[in-house]
């Protein structure tokens, strides 16, 4: 997995699109982040305010299956604990695809 900084135009990009594909209501839970939100202790609430908030760190890597790049966000949830979040971006489906989630 290759970690790569994203720019700032890159970052404007994306955090535009995010915006919105939230607004649209076209967020997917994968099973996986669904489990870790529960492990976790954090909601969807939280996870979007990350979304909405929050500060695109890194890619995380090209996703060969699928065809997207996985990207990571950091803010604070609801209750202002530091979250991270991993998710894709499917912009011919407008699609925001969260794969995981992080506490710290």
């Amino acid at each position: 997995m290759t970690l790569q900084s994203i720019s700032k135009i890159d970052a404007k990009r994306i955090k535009e699109t995010i915006l919105k594909i939230a607004n649209s209501g076209g967020l997917v839970l994968t099973d996986h982040v669904e489990q870790k939100m529960s492990e976790r202790n954090f909601t969807i609430r939280d996870v979007i305010n990350v979304l909405l908030n929050g500060r695109l760190k890194k890619k995380r890597g090209f996703d060969e299956e699928y065809q997207e790049w996985k990207y990571s966000i950091v803010g604070r949830d609801i209750d202002g604990t530091k979250l991270s979040i991993v998710f894709t971006i499917n912009e011919l489906e407008r699609l925001l695809v969260l794969i995981t989630g992080m506490r710290g």
